[in-house]
């Protein structure tokens, strides 16, 4: 069973890069009880994305509450919309944070074809703009597409269990 949740409830566009993005998803998991490794639903430019860097499993993804939200990996990236929202912390508490997430990730679990990733997360320049979810949204595409934003103001990761 995987589980998800939100990392970091704000955070600007200058993540550390996707490593540092799966630093703060794994800080906030462990210091809330989680075991396992997490990691962030970020894509990049040099193709790196959930699709490229995840597990691909057909067991169910659960959020920390345990309220369903796919029962697989390809109902998850394939699936007509997600069975709840992710706005859960990691300790398992409604998310009150950002409405929107970070991503630079489509439906599919790929990498944003127009590049929308703040510099590959090394970057707060309002001059760039970053390809974000809608925290609060289980419909597809909205959970993991639905604007872009400049890299400046803070939103929340998405983090899901290996």
């Amino acid at each position: 069973m995987s589980r998800l949740h939100h990392a970091v409830p704000g955070i600007a566009g200058n993540l550390g890069g996707i490593a540092g993005a799966d630093a703060a998803c794994q800080a906030e998991a462990t210091g809330a009880g989680q075991r396992g490794t997490f990691l962030a639903w970020l894509s990049d430019s040099t193709g790196i994305s959930p699709a490229t860097r995840f597990t691909h499993p057909d067991t169910p993804y659960v959020r920390a509450d345990g309220v369903p939200v796919a029962p697989s990996w390809a109902y998850l990236i394939g699936g007509p919309d997600l069975e709840a929202t992710l706005a859960v912390t990691a300790a398992g508490t409604p998310f009150s944070g950002s409405s929107y997430t970070n991503t630079g990730t489509r439906p599919d679990g790929t990498a944003d074809p127009d590049g929308r990733f703040c510099g590959d997360r090394t970057t707060n320049r309002s001059s760039l703009k970053r390809l974000t979810g809608l925290t609060f949204a289980s419909d597809s595409p909205r959970w993991t597409m639905s604007s872009d934003w400049n890299c400046v103001n803070n939103y929340a990761l998405r983090c899901f269990q290996q």
